[in-house]
């Protein structure tokens, strides 16, 4: 039945005018993309309701252009193949023999350059991006041609059994050039399926409507959707163009799952006052950076001696690609479970714990290896005013600047925050004692602060480094996973 709807589309694409080919392009990518869901999940009732609504949409489009129903073509292969062969070849001697339109010869459609940011979507993080963050799909329209007219186009993608159709329609005046960006939207049960790296096909289409009815590009390519233990923590488009998305690891900083409770009660036993305050304060240690430290210490105990958990060298991530950063890092609850934690992922967890227990985590990221830290006080203006500063980490894209500047918590301004922070070492955990490996950690810090790796880009031959602030995370709407 499969190759049946395949082969009627085709054939009522080939009986429907030009004014109707956006229509039916919408039509057909839902319909496709509906029947390889089904061969992936298997059907049920929502699959085959979806599918009489499109087969129903397709049927109006037909009668509404008196041509053969979508329904007569699946149903009469035959008839089908017969009106493909038939249009293709009247398609081929129309062409070859007839002069154009005097509109179409005196109309050039806009050029088309079609980009993806990536070929590799992180579907781990995926729901928490938006366009302006991640533009997938990214076309370059030029309507400056001597022969060019104001032109209305339209944009359609979808990553076939995978997302919902992302489309776009906007005006490009004649002589301007205008760039549009697509993030289809993954869908859950999709994505829920899958617990390794996976291949899928991406689908573009871009229809002209005004002043002309025409197909400017219609494509697919092959992309990756990473498993959701892979973290993308950088893009390298080209020399001079790099994607941040470090701050991304704060989604794995997962503070309300229940394991990471459960374990926060039991590190209540290893702190002197039996309790998490945060930075409200305690009986034994009224100062507040005395208590935030204490209460880190019970942590580090309890995981040191309850759970007992071991530094393990990082898993090959999967779905790597040149000019990416990937790394493996599972959610905290799963290296409870194994005992076992590589450096990004114990930080992760330890990050995990301080959130739940109301004090801010800190993240630092260097080549190859990341530590975790703590703010020691809180002050709630400052606070308000360093994540409205320095939250984001955008990438400038001035055209009379340096492309590829990505601008991230300077030196200067992570040097300050420092000064109310302390760092920590968790790849010794198991054999080390809390106030070692807090100096290792912070003797890690000051190392790329000295260097100036705060200022430097992910990709820098000299190294770089990263102050992932949580709590600015959570403002910029980076929430924990599941």
């Amino acid at each position: 039945m499969y190759d049946d709807y395949v082969r009627g589309l085709q054939a009522l694409k080939n009986l429907l005018p030009r004014e109707a080919q956006s229509s039916f392009a919408v039509y057909e990518a839902r319909l496709l993309e509906n029947l390889h869901r089904g061969q992936f999940f298997g059907t049920n009732e929502n699959i085959r309701t979806e599918q009489a609504m499109i087969i129903d949409g397709l049927n109006q489009l037909a009668r509404s252009y008196n041509v053969t129903s979508f329904n007569e073509l699946i149903y009469s292969p035959q008839t089908a193949r017969v009106i493909s062969t038939n249009q293709t070849l009247a398609s081929e001697h129309i062409s070859s023999t007839r002069p154009p339109d005097k509109k179409d010869a005196h109309t050039t459609p806009p050029e088309i350059t079609v980009s993806l940011l990536t070929h590799t979507i992180p579907i781990a993080y995926y729901h928490l991006l938006d366009v302006k963050r991640f533009p997938f799909v990214r076309v370059l329209i030029d309507n400056t041609g001597p022969e060019c007219d104001d032109a209305t186009l339209a944009i359609t993608t979808m990553i076939e059994g995978y997302s919902d159709i992302a489309k776009v329609s906007f005006k490009v005046p004649k002589g301007e050039h205008k760039e549009e960006a697509l993030l289809p939207l993954l869908k859950a049960p999709a994505m829920d399926a899958l617990n390794t790296t996976w291949s899928a096909t991406l689908h573009i289409t871009i229809t002209q409507n005004t002043p002309i009815t025409s197909v400017l590009y219609d494509n697919t390519k092959h992309i990756r959707l990473l498993d959701r233990n892979t973290a993308l923590l950088g893009i390298r488009e080209n020399e001079k163009v790099t994607e941040d998305l470090t701050k991304f690891l704060a989604a794995w900083v997962t503070p309300y799952h229940p394991k990471i409770e459960e374990m926060l009660r039991s590190a209540a036993d290893y702190h002197p006052d039996g309790e998490f305050v945060g930075y409200q304060g305690g009986n034994m240690y009224p100062d507040v950076a005395d208590n935030v430290r204490a209460q880190a210490r019970a942590i580090f105990q309890a995981l040191k001696k309850e759970i007992d958990i071991r530094y393990s060298d990082p898993f090959a991530s999967q779905g790597a690609a040149e000019d990416q950063i990937t790394q493996h890092v599972r959610l905290p609850s799963q290296c409870l479970a194994s005992r076992l934690a590589n450096c990004v992922e114990g930080s992760v967890l330890f990050a995990s714990l301080l959130e739940a227990a109301s004090i801010d985590p800190i993240i630092i990221l260097i080549p190859d290896h990341a530590f975790v830290g703590w703010r020691t006080n809180r002050n709630a203006k400052q606070n308000t005013e360093r994540c409205h500063a320095f939250v984001g980490w955008r990438i400038a894209r001035h055209k009379t600047q340096d492309a590829g500047r990505c601008h991230t918590f300077s030196g200067q301004h992570v040097a300050r925050e420092a000064e109310q922070c302390e760092f920590l070492e968790m790849t010794s955990i198991a054999t080390k004692d809390f106030e070692p490996e807090q100096q290792f950690a912070q003797e890690q810090f000051d190392r790329a602060l000295h260097a100036g790796d705060f200022d430097k880009e992910l990709f820098d031959d000299q190294g770089f480094a990263r102050f992932i602030d949580v709590e600015c995370c959570r403002k910029e709407g980076i929430y924990s996973l599941k």
